[in-house]
């Protein structure tokens, strides 16, 4: 299609190999945008503020595996499952 974009990169040699810190940044970003700018939220909730605890949530979880350094604290597990389980469950959810 003529209005598509393409677009390709390739990951540095120090990132490869730990591609899910640097996937954690990229969409730590995306949702600090996405919370500041959203117009709508899905259906399944009552209210915009509902979505925002969700998304809320999804972030403190990629934080947390964005952490200087790459590295994960135990304690900071719980949050990170729960910000994961919530980004796949709502994923289809992250529009405008």
């Amino acid at each position: 299609m003529k209005h598509e974009v393409v677009r390709t990169f390739r990951l540095m040699d120090n990132t490869w190999w730990n591609t899910f810190t640097w996937l954690a940044k990229v969409i730590l970003a995306a949702l600090d945008q996405y919370i500041e700018n959203h117009g709508g939220y899905p259906a399944c909730f009552d209210s915009d503020d509902e979505w925002v605890a969700e998304l809320t949530k999804m972030r403190a979880g990629f934080a947390a595996m964005s952490a200087k350094g790459g590295f994960i604290r135990m304690e900071d597990q719980p949050i990170i499952e729960a910000g994961l389980r919530s980004f796949c469950e709502y994923y289809q959810g992250l529009w405008d």
